[in-house]
């Protein structure tokens, strides 16, 4: 058991630096009081935006926390000396933050998340997470100015381990399954359609411009074309859940025969998984 555990850190663990609308922290002695710019942060403080306000935190570690509207979180644990046992935990209870990961996180198992049905051990990444309002459904999307500085992100849940290790992979779970999804790489100007709050906006917008200066040229117009054939992840209840299934025709001599069709098999694109079609003429 951690032995830090029920010593509350009196210092200040960060600043707000930028306040808009109505935006509710919850003191360390339970007391409410709403939460400006330059207003100091401490462990186990709550804040809670409204429907309009948003807000950013500025770590005492470098790193930062931009909060969008309609979010709760908790700073569970926080505790900086730049030393072995640094360790930072927050749990996000709904809505949208973007997490720009600062000097706890450079090492492992230093920086934990906990959205719902998924906890994310954050290593010298950048990301953004959403939770749905009932607590259940989460997207998790790591982000990286360039492919050599991406870090890594494990998500996990109580049935399954997956791991985000490249610039804009995104994964979702519906944590009443206990399914979590292979991770899919999204284009950034999917990513900025999907993520497009106030808070967490503007610093999507900027990892990605920086991410496209790093790019070849003839890669840019991946991130400036339309994102044909794929839709945002708002119109689509289970966009990452959905399974793809593609037809193939295996023929184990070499050569196709006519009418062969208990050679065609579907192929889960997912998992690769394969299944047997059945057809009328089998039974």
């Amino acid at each position: 058991m951690d032995s830090a555990v029920g010593k509350i850190n009196t210092k200040p663990i960060g600043t707000c630096t930028h306040a808009d609308g109505v935006i509710t922290l919850r003191r360390q002695d339970e007391t409410l009081a709403r939460l400006k710019p330059g207003m100091d942060v401490f462990e186990t403080e709550e804040i809670t935006t409204t429907g309009a306000a948003h807000a950013a935190i500025g770590f005492i570690d470098h790193g930062e926390m931009a909060i969008d509207p309609t979010t709760s979180l908790r700073f569970e644990r926080f505790q900086y000396n730049r030393k072995f046992d640094d360790f930072c935990r927050i749990t996000l209870f709904h809505g949208v933050i973007g997490v720009m990961d600062g000097r706890i996180g450079q090492e492992p198992d230093a920086l934990i998340i906990d959205a719902g049905p998924l906890t994310l051990n954050v290593h010298a990444a950048s990301l953004i997470c959403r939770l749905a309002p009932n607590g259940v459904k989460a997207d998790v999307t790591l982000l990286s100015p360039s492919s050599n500085t991406c870090g890594e992100i494990v998500v996990h849940n109580n049935v399954a381990v997956e791991t985000l290790n490249v610039r804009n992979q995104t994964l979702r779970t519906d944590g009443r399954y206990g399914y979590v999804s292979k991770p899919m790489i999204v284009t950034s100007n999917v990513l900025r359609e999907t993520y497009k709050g106030p808070a967490v906006g503007p610093i999507l917008r900027k990892i990605c411009d920086m991410a496209r200066e790093d790019e070849e040229v003839e890669l840019e117009v991946i991130y400036d074309s339309d994102p044909q054939g794929f839709e945002m992840f708002r119109d689509l209840t289970d966009r990452l859940l959905e399974r793809r299934f593609l037809t193939q025709h295996i023929y184990p001599g070499g050569e196709p025969e006519e009418d062969r069709y208990e050679n065609e098999l579907l192929e889960d694109a997912f998992d690769g998984e394969r299944f047997r079609l059945k057809h009328s003429s089998d039974q």
